[in-house]
């Protein structure tokens, strides 16, 4: 995953949590069940599954908005959590840091 996206092996440790969380939604050789369904009792959903390292453009926060400023960012998509997660690429909005995780909610991805 970390070759193909041409991130930083800094991200070692989120491109395993995400290649983790992609593997107990899909099923096995030795079992028809898949591990989300033997744990849930339902098939998982999988229609929010993205490359890992892509681009996508988000929403900045409303409370980093600016009336004249950009509205949204470049970002590369690094992973799942409660929302997902991202990699600040560029300073473009104040008070954010370069090289830092964002999670959003309102996402486009490329």
């Amino acid at each position: 995953m970390l070759g193909t996206s041409n991130m930083a092996k800094a991200w070692w440790g989120e491109a395993v949590l995400a290649a983790c969380h992609v593997l107990n939604g899909v099923g096995t050789e030795n079992s028809d069940i898949i591990l989300y369904e033997g744990w849930k009792g339902r098939k998982p959903p999988l229609h929010y599954l993205y490359v890992w390292g892509c681009l996508a453009l988000i929403s900045v926060p409303i409370n980093k908005k600016r009336k004249l400023g950009p509205k949204t960012a470049d970002r590369n998509f690094l992973g799942y959590a409660h929302h997902v997660k991202f990699l600040v690429i560029k300073l473009e909005i104040p008070q954010v840091l370069v090289d830092t995780l964002m999670e959003s909610r309102d996402v486009t991805f490329f």
